[in-house]
């Protein structure tokens, strides 16, 4: 089961001002350097969405209300979200503050009705945190995932292998969860329109289509095909890199501008990296210019 809180941050909110429920809301900061981190449904209805810079979400909807995150408040509430998930199965592994891939194969193994047991942990979970969810069941993580990403709030989507041809294939390859929004129109610029046009070019070994994914186009055919990881780690994957990054508040035009900032993100990975008893041997930088284009450069050391 890969389960997933709807519209988590706003949510919270929500809970703690009641008055707030269907309306706008952008959780993040107001300004120039301001980020969406979540949108409320209302909010995504007028094209706001997560990692917008905040003054183009509010030209969509200048209606919406802007809230600074409260962190401390959220995660009180994925504790609780979580130790809910653990009345259910002990085999959990938390993908994010609001997600979680849970082995169910005990709870639903000898469960007479798996539809109305699952909707009862949904109703459950909302009437005693009053946080709503989305829910999707399948043999693999992939599939799951994509599950509780097709109907939100409130979705329940269970994907059996022989599902895969009416319900994954045909999707947008926008929906495709691992390839992200900068691939998505070099794959569209070769015909690639659907995830099930992606599975039949790399089926054909179709040259365009290698090249664009790389080595990730076997792991791609490898879940189209209802096959890939299906085991849900309950320890934390051991990370494989460590980064910071920031907004500045205004344009900056030269090194001399933005060395301070760079100084500080160096700091801050290094004290985490030292932290975690890790070193590192690849150093990269990545630029967001004001077009929003990302330009990133990297440098291997010796020791």
């Amino acid at each position: 089961m890969h389960i997933d809180l709807n519209a988590f941050f706003a949510s919270a909110e929500e809970i703690r001002d009641p008055s707030l429920k269907g309306k706008p809301i952008l959780i993040g900061h107001e300004g120039r350097s301001g980020i969406v981190s979540t949108a409320s449904y209302a909010a995504r209805k007028a094209g706001c969405h997560s990692g917008q810079p905040m003054f183009q979400a509010l030209r969509l909807c200048p209606e919406a209300k802007v809230i600074a995150p409260d962190f401390s408040y959220y995660k009180v509430l994925s504790v609780s979200f979580f130790s809910y998930l653990k009345e259910y199965s002990p085999i959990i592994e938390q993908a994010s503050i609001d997600e979680a891939y849970v082995d169910m194969c005990k709870p639903l193994g000898k469960c007479a009705d798996p539809i109305g047991y699952l909707r009862s942990m949904q109703f459950r979970l909302k009437k005693l945190t009053g946080l709503s969810c989305s829910i999707g069941i399948a043999p693999t993580k992939w599939l799951a995932k994509m599950g509780s990403d097709l109907h939100k709030p409130m979705g329940l989507t269970i994907i059996r292998r022989k599902d895969i041809g009416k319900t994954i294939l045909p999707l947008p390859i926008e929906k495709f969860w691992g390839i992200g929004k900068k691939t998505c129109p070099e794959l569209k610029a070769i015909g690639i329109k659907t995830i099930g046009d992606l599975r039949d070019r790399l089926v054909q070994e179709d040259e365009d289509a290698m090249r664009i994914l790389g080595k990730f186009a076997f792991t791609a055919l490898s879940w189209m095909s209802g096959r890939g990881d299906d085991k849900v780690q309950v320890e934390a994957d051991d990370p494989k890199s460590i980064g910071n990054s920031t907004t500045l508040p205004i344009d900056c035009c030269g090194y001399d501008e933005v060395a301070k900032s760079v100084s500080d993100l160096c700091e801050e990975v290094s004290e985490r990296a030292k932290a975690q008893h890790k070193a590192g041997f690849t150093i990269t930088l990545t630029v967001k210019d004001t077009a929003f284009r990302l330009h990133t450069r990297a440098a291997t050391l010796k020791e």
